[in-house]
């Protein structure tokens, strides 16, 4: 069984879409997530966005993802 670390993860295509087209991301907007640790416990994360960029302009142009920070 292989845990996926911070940088790997799949997102349902419908939890997708919802964050597509269905919320608008802006500077300074709180969120929440959940994952699992190696222990298996599972974590909860809040943070505010402080920017936000194109993923990777060149291999994907014009992508609907984005890199938040």
């Amino acid at each position: 069984f292989h845990r996926a670390s911070p940088s790997e993860f799949v997102v349902p295509l419908a939890k997708y879409h919802k964050a597509v087209y269905g919320t608008q991301i802006s500077l300074g907007m709180r969120f929440r997530m959940m994952f699992e640790t190696e222990e298996s416990s599972v974590r909860r994360y809040m943070g505010t966005i402080t920017g936000i960029s194109d993923l990777d302009p060149v291999r994907w142009k014009n992508s609907h993802w984005r890199n938040l920070q």
